[in-house]
């Protein structure tokens, strides 16, 4: 149910205020510009004249019923005729309690430019053709026309002349062109006053409450009120169809978003660019003070832009308007004030493409990706799409059409809610040369203006891509709303809620994934049981790479290389772990797809199906037995006699008169030879000793019992697990980085592609350097220090000196390292080797990697901190680097704001 709303004689919205017309039937052919108002019929209904009569003569109003109350017309001994919609007359009898009698029919159309006289005014008003949106659903079929405040009237007003009539100001109070109800608010009071008036005036039947939909502020929760104002328009029609033609240019993602922004597009003809709000970016007009007459043209706008650049946008609010205007019109300053409208914020996040594509080094023209939700194709994609082709490629000259002209902009007390959007000209990201021309003296009320506006007629988005999203539902598919206490939280979700029991922390990749399982092209729902089925995913997941990393804990890959010490050729693998391969492969091609076209709920379904069904109910299950029956390895027996003999006092292998080279023997019979003669020596007290050797006895029996063929299958096997492993890190890594990253620290071998940075391997090494320095007191933080890298093999050192001067400062080793300096030695008798103290070495395949480290070269930098030789040699920035002097250097002077008393 919805409070009382009274728009100026606009007996609607909330209660139903029946209006009563009494009308002339001759018809007038005179002008209507002057009428304030109007009443419009559908010229396709069928209306009656009917008469009015008491069904009883005990009929009062009932005032005590404010869901419906009966007006005082009704106790008349005699009321005048009404015209009411032919179908509404049963309905209008049995809910007014009065007989209707009809006593003339006739059509809409035939009542078109018929008169009545306003209620309040006591003025003659006009009968119009309305549109579809009246109906015989509601009310009597005719609907008050308040051009001043409404959409579809301000339409039906313009197609009559009707004046644009809007008594209510910034606040929701009824002005003076209200008469005696100026003051009052129209969603309190005055709703109330005017309702009380035309009670008394014998000019309302009935008083009734009724729902309808209507649209509410969600901030205030109040109805709206619109208002027809003045405003700025810039028009689109010159460029219109180089935009839609660049639309076709852009993939769109999902693909019907296409559709949504051309029929959006297309039937645009002016933007909307001015907005009343008290922050936001100016719009850089004067107004005459006694005509009102505006004063834009390219020498005030070059002129504020030059202020704008040095001291910002906020110059316009605290500059005089002496100083804001050129020379040239400083001796009429006094006859000028500033405009105090604001620039649609949709021009400002549709011009961001110009400041950072255009403005920032790295970054090319257009975007790769645009991404925000279905809500934005009127909106932030629209306006970008309409200011880069405006600014972008040829420029021609069009026409500009200047306001004065109205546009219904919807505010609630305070909030201004808007209901149309723009393109104006290009004033503060001028990089185009796009300019806006308009002489003051052009400019008169109502009419339109022709400016020069320089545009391209053959321009191009500024993104490639776009991607629209829905919107995000709790688990009933309601909108979120802090009154309703609905919201999901992400960083409840990620740390928990107070009750841990009954909101446990998820952590960020659950968080995650949950996002990559949903079809974000529309609406998505979230809440407590659909974390707990991700968890449970999430967990599964899990459950498999931990299975894999622990069948590969004997595992050997090559570092530089895939050669891998166990693995198994795929000639010689067995038929079934080839088809695991060819499984794994189709389903690595088909998630790399799902990357590729931002489908990730696809990939969400691969991995689960491919863990779940693929691998957990059939590799993984008939695997087992080769995996824990078959034999492990020679290298695990060696690691088993060698842990045997460091057991107490144990004899040597030399004792045996063997070699003591173990893994040239055959290490089960070895193994098995130092129990026997071990237990032979035993004590019957030593029972611990006995029952060991006795254990391990049973043990090496076992495996010479089942090793032989079973060692090939199980390092066939592993093969196979091996690149489940590898792939599955990798391409859930975007999805899942905490658990890949998991993944990747604990591989039971290390591995890096044949061309991949071998950074990663060494920074740990690098840092177990960096910390013999820093307990040596020559460093503190890693900054501070310069590395020394040195290698035999060319190809390597080659890699190295690479990374050392790479072009991307990202790449570049000493950012890897998180030190100031790394510098490759081509010889460790360099007498610079000679004096560093602290060093380490690692190797690497066969090849071994010297590395040191010593105090960086230069001065520490105060806004990187890195040390630089630089540091120091810039006369206006001495204590900065070159990387960020450059940085700095480039930056404007900041503003001085004026002190505001």
């Amino acid at each position: 149910m919805f409070e009382a709303l009274y728009l100026p004689v606009k007996f609607v919205l909330s209660r139903l205020i029946t209006s009563i017309l009494f009308i002339s039937l001759e018809k007038e052919l005179t002008s209507l510009f002057y009428f304030l108002s109007a009443v419009a019929v559908n010229a396709k209904l069928q209306y009656a004249v009917v008469e009015a009569k008491s069904l009883s003569e005990d009929v009062h109003p009932s005032a005590g019923n404010k869901k419906k109350r009966l007006g005082n017309i009704v106790t008349e001994p005699k009321m005048p005729f009404f015209i009411v919609a032919s179908d509404l007359v049963p309905t209008l009898e049995a809910k007014w309690g009065i007989k209707l009698i009809v006593k003339k029919t006739l059509s809409g159309s035939d009542l078109e430019n018929c008169r009545y006289v306003h209620p309040i005014n006591n003025m003659e008003c006009p009968v119009v053709i309305g549109g579809d949106y009246i109906t015989t659903e509601s009310g009597t079929g005719l609907v008050h026309t308040a051009p001043g405040h409404g959409q579809e009237d301000y339409v039906t007003g313009l197609k009559y002349g009707l004046p644009i009539y809007s008594p209510v100001d910034d606040d929701g109070k009824f002005t003076e062109e209200a008469g005696q109800f100026n003051g009052l608010d129209v969603l309190g009071d005055g709703n109330a006053a005017v309702v009380k008036y035309l009670d008394e005036k014998l000019s309302i039947i009935m008083e009734e409450s009724y729902e309808h939909k209507y649209p509410y502020d969600w901030r205030t929760k109040k109805p709206t009120i619109f208002r027809a104002t003045e405003q700025w328009f810039a028009s689109v029609e010159g460029f219109r169809q180089a935009a839609m033609d660049a639309i076709g240019h852009v993939k769109w993602i999902p693909a019907q978003a296409q559709n949504r922004i051309s029929s959006m597009t297309s039937s645009r003809s002016d933007w909307c660019i001015s907005r009343q709000r008290t922050w936001g970016l100016p719009i850089p007009v004067f107004y005459h003070v006694t005509s009102r007459e505006p004063l834009m043209n390219k020498e005030t706008i070059d002129h504020i832009k030059s202020i704008i650049a040095q001291k910002g946008s906020d110059a316009w609010w605290y500059m005089t308007v002496e100083d804001l205007l050129p020379e040239e019109y400083r001796d009429t300053a006094s006859e000028y004030e500033k405009g105090t409208d604001t620039m649609d914020v949709w021009f400002d996040s549709g011009s961001s493409w110009a400041a950072v594509l255009g403005g920032r080094d790295g970054l090319n023209f257009p975007a790769d990706l645009y991404l925000e939700g279905t809500d934005q194709h009127r909106g932030w994609f629209q306006s970008s799409l309409l200011t880069s082709i405006a600014t972008k490629g040829k420029m021609e000259e069009t026409e500009m059409v200047y306001f004065p002209k109205t546009v219904f902009n919807s505010i609630s007390i305070g909030l201004l809610v808007d209901t149309c959007h723009l393109i104006l000209f290009h004033f503060e990201y001028d990089h185009h040369e796009t300019e806006c021309l308009i002489e003051s003296k052009e400019i008169q009320i109502g009419e339109k203006t022709e400016g020069k506006w320089k545009v391209e007629q053959e321009g191009k988005a500024p993104y490639s891509s776009v991607i629209t999203h829905g919107f995000v539902l709790d688990e009933k598919g309601l909108k979120m709303s802090k009154s309703l206490g609905n919201v999901v939280d992400p960083h409840t979700i990620i740390e928990g809620g107070k009750n841990q029991k009954e909101a446990p922390g998820y952590g960020a990749d659950i968080m995650r994934l949950w996002v990559s399982s949903v079809d974000y092209t529309g609406d998505v729902m979230i809440g407590p049981q659909i974390l707990r089925q991700m968890s449970d995913v999430y967990r599964k997941l899990r459950g498999t790479l931990r299975y894999l990393l622990g069948n590969l804990h004997d595992w050997k890959f090559g570092l530089l290389t895939w050669q891998v010490e166990n693995a198994v050729s795929y000639q010689k693998l067995p038929m079934i772990d080839r088809h695991a391969l060819f499984q794994l492969e189709n389903v690595v091609k088909n998630i790399r797809e799902g990357y590729e076209n931002y489908q990730f709920f696809k990939i969400f379904q691969i991995i689960q199906r491919f863990v779940n069904v693929d691998l957990s109910n059939f590799y993984f299950d008939i695997a087992k037995d080769r995996l824990y029956v078959g034999h492990k390895s020679f290298v695990s027996l060696k690691n088993v006699t060698e842990s045997f003999i460091s057991l107490g006092h144990w004899p040597s292998t030399g004792s045996f008169g063997v070699n003591t080279d173990i893994s040239v023997t055959n290490p089960i019979n070895l193994s098995m030879a130092l129990i026997v003669s071990r237990f032979s020596s035993l004590k019957e007290s030593d029972h611990e000793e006995v029952s060991l050797s006795l254990s391990l006895l049973f043990s090496l029996l076992s495996l010479t019992i089942f090793s032989g063929t079973t060692s090939f299958t199980r390092r066939s096997c592993q093969t196979v697990l091996a690149a489940h492993l590898l792939s599955l890190s990798r391409v859930t890594a975007p999805i899942l980085p905490h658990l890949a990253e998991d993944v990747w620290q604990n591989l039971p071998f290390q591995y890096t592609i044949k061309d991949g940075s071998i950074a990663g391997f060494l920074r740990t090494e690098v840092n177990k350097v960096l910390e013999i320095a820093r307990t040596g007191k020559l460093i503190g933080s890693s900054l501070e220090a310069k590395v020394y890298l040195h290698v035999s093999d060319a190809s390597l050192a080659s890699r190295l000196l690479e990374m050392c001067s790479a072009n991307n400062d990202a790449d570049a080793l000493h950012r890897i390292f998180l030190t100031s300096q790394v510098e490759v030695v081509p010889s460790l008798d360099h007498e610079l080797v000679q004096n560093i103290s602290h060093t380490g070495e690692y190797v690497v395949e066969d090849d071994r990697v010297w590395i040191g480290v010593s105090r960086a070269d230069g001065s520490k930098c105060e806004r990187c901190w890195n040390y630089s030789p630089q540091v120091g040699s810039f006369t206006e920035h001495p204590t900065l680097c070159g990387r960020c002097f450059n940085v700095v250097g480039i930056q404007p002077s900041p503003a001085m704001a004026a002190a505001i008393s």
